[in-house]
């Protein structure tokens, strides 16, 4: 994908036009790298964003468990699919940085958002939303798990119900035969704002914990019937690391 090997090419400078080019973009979707006030906004709420959230992951005292879960997934070349409450991403952002770790982002302005985020994360994006190109996007997302990438889906975003499993999670898991990591994020003293998804933000100096659940590896032929079944299965064992998060901050105060 690097350009570093590609011959030069010398490009005649474009024509100045003396009016603003037409657009046939989809009202209401942000167009990516456009130079507009806009733009400039993003950029600078992604950067004060990043600065807080970076700032504030520093001052947290983390107990960790499961973690190897994590690097036998990126070791084995098998990919992982890393499964985090949408109201807990605040800590999964910074705790995950630098590893490569691909979220999917839709084309709206939230999603440039997101994108412009978490790329100050160390993390890559899969642009695309349910309504246009969804299934470009989904086709990308099991290259890269079968290429032996690791995502990041939030099952319950990005508008909830809280709390549930998409079924697209179930599909993305099933098709590639990639592991499940379900990741367990607690706080002993937090801020939940009056979201749906009780947001959840630590305070600063808090002690915080992330336990990574064991792998769950779901049936490659996968029966309609089976579905409810499978978000159940999914929903428990993302429940339980939450849990067992929460109960090593108990052990060690």
């Amino acid at each position: 994908m690097s350009a570093e090997n590609l011959p030069e090419k010398r490009l005649a400078a474009p024509r100045k036009l003396p009016f603003p080019p037409e657009t046939t973009a989809r009202p209401g979707a942000f167009r990516v790298g456009s130079k507009t006030r806009e733009d400039r906004i993003l950029d600078w709420q992604a950067l004060g964003s990043w600065a807080v959230i970076a700032a504030l992951n520093r001052t947290l005292r983390f107990r960790t468990e499961g973690t190897q879960h994590l690097h036998d997934a990126r070791s084995s070349g098998c990919g992982g699919i890393i499964l985090a409450w949408h109201g807990t991403t605040i800590v999964p952002v910074d705790f995950l940085r630098g590893l490569d770790v691909h979220a999917m982002a839709s084309l709206s302005r939230d999603g440039e958002y997101v994108h412009r985020l978490f790329t100050r994360f160390g993390w890559k994006s899969i642009r695309g939303s349910t309504n246009e190109g969804g299934s470009r996007v989904v086709r990308e997302a099991m290259r890269k798990l079968r290429a032996g990438a690791l995502i990041g889906i939030t099952p319950d975003g990005p508008r909830g119900p809280a709390g549930t499993i998409s079924a697209g999670t179930i599909y993305l898991a099933s098709r590639t035969q990639a592991p499940v990591l379900p990741m367990g994020v607690a706080a002993l003293r937090r801020h939940h704002l009056r979201t749906w998804d009780r947001y959840v933000i630590p305070y600063p100096f808090t002690a915080a914990a992330v336990v990574f659940g064991q792998p769950v590896f779901l049936p490659k032929k996968l029966e309609r019937q089976q579905m409810p079944e499978l978000k159940q299965l999914v929903r428990e064992c993302l429940v339980a690391a939450g849990r067992r998060a929460e109960h090593l901050l108990l052990e060690a105060s």
